[in-house]
């Protein structure tokens, strides 16, 4: 951008910093080389820094922090201690989750898995 400038012969006068791009400016030249340097550094280190994020978001099964999909429900632990209980039919479906602290569709869902697990 700044040859373009150049090139028509336009002068830039950065009034906060004191410099302007005209009568070859050698301080000029100096400061956009070092500011120049420090933008390709940064733009370097936030590029890493993404990359080893990235790398360790596939380790984990994550993207962007985030899982993959939604996590999988885990059968309560009390479900098999008390499942003899709905097998003999003492307890309503709506008790039976209650008491297990689920929701009705979910203990359905759990009665499902669990013998599909029994019959395995």
């Amino acid at each position: 951008m700044i040859q373009e400038f150049r090139e028509k012969e336009v002068t830039v006068h950065l009034i906060k910093e004191g410099f302007n791009t005209g009568n070859d400016n050698n301080m000029f030249k100096f400061m956009l080389t070092i500011l120049g340097a420090e933008v390709e550094m940064e733009r370097e280190l936030t590029v890493e820094r993404s990359r080893e994020g990235m790398a360790k978001a596939k380790i984990y099964g994550n993207r962007s922090g985030r899982p993959i999909g939604r996590p999988s429900r885990q059968m309560p632990a009390n479900f098999k201690k008390y499942s003899p209980i709905w097998k003999d039919g003492d307890t309503t479906v709506t008790d039976f989750a209650r008491l297990i602290g689920v929701s009705r569709p979910m203990f359905c869902h759990y009665i499902k898995e669990y013998e599909a697990e029994a019959k395995v």
